[in-house]
């Protein structure tokens, strides 16, 4: 919402993120869970399918957005097993496109 210069691909990654990694509480039934995972993971398809419908961009492009992305997500206050998957991914990617 404060955005008004930049690469619109880190606004991008910024949602799809926070939508795909939000943290579900561990103590909500297990049913429960499992269809919020299920209409969470077909929600971020539809969003970056209909992103990519007006925007020409790679998954490659959007994953080395993410890096800096969810680097900043760590310093926020988002919870300790959000911010390990975080972690984890932010490694992953690095490891994916940076390492040699």
């Amino acid at each position: 919402m404060t955005a008004t210069c930049g690469n619109p691909l880190g606004d991008i990654a910024r949602t799809y993120i926070i939508l795909k990694h939000a943290y579900l509480p561990k103590n909500m039934p297990a049913f429960v869970r499992a269809s919020l995972e299920r209409v969470r993971n077909r929600f971020c398809t539809y969003y970056l399918e209909e992103y990519r419908t007006q925007a020409s961009f790679t998954l490659e492009d959007l994953e080395k957005w993410a890096i800096p992305v969810m680097a900043a997500r760590l310093i926020e206050r988002v919870h300790p097993d959000e911010k390990a998957v975080l972690l984890e991914e932010t490694r992953n990617l690095l490891k994916k496109y940076y390492s040699h």
